[in-house]
């Protein structure tokens, strides 16, 4: 598995609405908020997992707390990816 670190594509994604349109999985950035399934903040992603050149989606790394743990998302526990955030099954 191949790790993709810090590739800045959000930051040319159009925005068109509050909430943000559904984006694939290659726009998702360090910094981005992670939300749990009833709304509530998780964490912040730290790094995107996956395989760029064959398309595949491994996950997310998520720092979670004031400690800053560390905890890796499958990307079947992803419900929903929007422009900024994410939100968690």
């Amino acid at each position: 598995m191949s790790r993709r670190r810090g590739l800045s594509g959000a930051s040319t994604a159009k925005r068109s609405s509050v909430a943000g349109d559904p984006v694939a999985w290659l726009l998702i950035e360090p910094g981005w908020t992670a939300y749990d399934a009833s709304g509530g903040k998780y964490g912040k992603v730290k790094e995107v997992l996956g395989d760029v050149q064959s398309d595949i989606f491994h996950g997310v790394l998520v720092e979670r707390g004031l400690l800053g743990d560390e905890e890796e998302v499958v990307a079947d526990r992803i419900a929903e990816i929007h422009d900024g955030h994410l939100h968690l099954a």
